[in-house]
């Protein structure tokens, strides 16, 4: 699994926001933070990020939680990504991109490659379903961040 901070980062790129972490420049990311204590998060605690406090890799917690599973499946920080104005599939549907082309953004961002046929059709279905397309992909959006493919590094 990623580690917290590449969870994180990776959250971030794929709505397109930035995490923000007091007193550290705006566009730090969460791998570049110099040490656990200067920029407390929750997300990245629950995730495993050790305290530091030995120079031992042993500290960082890898095993999965059910904090884990409760924080990406309806967390504070996931919610508010995904309904952030500004955020990745908001700001394209609202420039006018074509939803088919929305969604083949999302899975680029979030798994590195296109959906496949099925996947782009379940999702255009998904979308048309909820009568507001942009509820659609933010539930795309985030079936997209709890998937193994996601989470998991190959």
């Amino acid at each position: 699994m990623l580690s917290a901070e590449q969870l994180l980062d990776a959250i971030n790129h794929v709505t397109g926001l930035t995490q923000t972490f007091a007193g550290l420049p705006s566009d730090m990311k969460a791998t570049q933070l110099p040490a656990p204590d200067v920029a407390k998060n929750a997300f990245l605690k629950v995730f495993g990020q050790p305290e530091r406090s030995t120079v031992c890799a042993c500290e960082r917690a890898d095993d999965s939680n059910l904090g884990m599973a409760i924080e990406l499946f309806n967390g504070p920080l996931v919610y508010e990504k995904l309904r952030d104005a500004s955020n990745r599939f908001r700001k394209s549907y609202n420039a006018g991109v074509a939803l088919p082309d929305v969604i083949r953004e999302l899975y680029l961002a979030a798994l590195c490659r296109p959906p496949n046929e099925s996947e782009l059709e379940a999702s255009l279905k998904h979308c048309q379903s909820r009568g507001d397309l942009v509820s659609g992909l933010e539930d795309l959006c985030w079936v997209l961040l709890n998937t193994d493919e996601f989470l998991f590094q190959d």
